[in-house]
């Protein structure tokens, strides 16, 4: 429409700026972190539809760094619990502080399951039809024609349930450790680069929420887009 409109601002006079927005896979909410009063940093949420932002984590850790799972259906985000001797960025108390995260996920609709949730190990028995010999053909033959038209990607829809949804944050089975950056792949994927211990580079991970664990993918990065 051409119209700007103000979602939310920095709010201080802070040498990191943390407020950068991401937007769902369905362009109607905007992940945004902001710092609160008490210097540290939470997430927020705001919806087109409503105009109104929602605050998901409790101001209780520093949090930053919010990215959209495809599916629609999680929002990741860094959680710092030792991140306290940082808010005093302009005395010496800071200085040097190493700060270490976790990565968090919140579901954001009440009608979802935790993606971590234990599973069933009942086996499940899979039932093969043979198809008939006509019909089996005449599939062939479709597959085979050149009218056939690739399938349509679907952008999901975002349901978002703000009441509850701090019990709804989960943190994944990831161990607390300096990560500087975090962003999502496909669905059910996450990519996080993490300080490499006296040097200047990053090492790239990976955790796929199908597989439950993480694994590296690179050494020796600045940065990955």
């Amino acid at each position: 429409t051409g119209v700007f409109t103000e979602v939310a601002n920095e709010g201080f006079a802070h040498p990191q700026h943390v407020i950068f927005g991401v937007w769902s896979p369905d362009s109607k909410w905007l992940a945004y972190t902001k710092r609160l009063a008490n210097e540290y940093s939470a997430i927020f949420i705001y919806s087109l539809d409503q105009k109104k932002s929602f605050q998901i984590t409790d101001g209780m850790s520093d949090c930053v760094m919010p990215a959209w799972d495809k599916s629609g259906k999680y929002v990741y985000f860094l959680g710092s619990i030792d991140y306290g001797m940082n808010v005093g960025w302009l005395d010496m108390s800071s200085y040097d502080h190493p700060v270490n995260r976790s990565i968090y996920a919140a579901v954001l609709s009440k009608d979802d399951e935790s993606p971590l949730a234990p599973e069933s190990d009942d086996e499940e028995l899979e039932k093969t039809k043979q198809p008939e010999p006509e019909k089996a053909d005449a599939k062939k033959k479709k597959s085979g024609s050149k009218e056939e038209k690739p399938e349509e990607s679907k952008v999901p829809i975002v349901k978002v349930d703000i009441e509850g949804i701090s019990r709804r944050i989960i943190a994944l089975p990831v161990p607390a450790r300096p990560y500087v950056q975090l962003k999502t792949a496909k669905d059910g994927v996450i990519l996080y680069t993490e300080q490499t211990p006296n040097e200047q580079s990053l090492t790239l991970n990976r955790f796929t929420l199908e597989k439950k664990k993480a694994e590296k993918v690179a050494d020796g990065i600045l940065v990955f887009v």
